[in-house]
């Protein structure tokens, strides 16, 4: 090939990515971001509010895929995706302990301000289901496995050690 040919083709993909970049909802898609291996510290500024210039007023939309499901979140801070994104590995995924040790080391390294009822679905889940689909229904879920059970209320207790966690009133009430 041909230099200028590779130089011509660099600087149309350099283009391409720039204004594929410029589209919110995508900049926070989990397969672009896997391509693009972006790394764990600047996650966090692709799901921040998208700017006026880009027309788009909401937030960022996040989605997550369990057990065959697309499940979006729109109009969620990163923080309250985190959450949800945690409860709904909770219920669908064989993963849990890696899901329950993943938020526990976001949570303890950021230490994001939840608001009471990001709090109470962390702990409680969907309130139009019958049992408990949170951190509380994992931790007396026996039957899929007792280390998933141990590891959430381990987390728990974590979130309720004033000592561990500044913001432990918060998980209190």
């Amino acid at each position: 090939m041909e230099a200028t040919f590779v130089e011509t083709r660099m600087a149309q993909l350099q283009e391409y990515m720039r204004r594929l970049l410029q589209l919110p909802n995508l900049t926070s898609h989990p397969m672009l971001i896997e391509f693009l291996k972006v790394p764990d510290p600047v996650k966090p500024m692709l799901f921040t509010k998208a700017s006026p210039r880009s027309g788009n007023s909401g937030a960022a939309l996040s989605s997550v895929h369990s057990g065959g499901k697309h499940i979006s979140y729109p109009n969620k801070s990163y923080e309250d995706r985190k959450v949800y994104e945690l409860v709904d590995a909770l219920q669908s995924t064989t993963k849990r302990v890696a899901a329950i040790a993943e938020f526990e080391k976001f949570f303890f390294e950021r230490r994001p301000r939840l608001d009471v009822e990001v709090v109470r679905y962390l702990f409680m889940g969907s309130t139009d289901r019958k049992t408990s689909s949170g951190l509380l229904g994992a931790c007396g879920n026996y039957g899929y496995s007792n280390v998933a059970s141990r590891a959430a209320l381990d987390l728990i207790c974590r979130f309720l050690d004033v000592e561990r966690n500044k913001d432990a009133h918060t998980f209190i009430e």
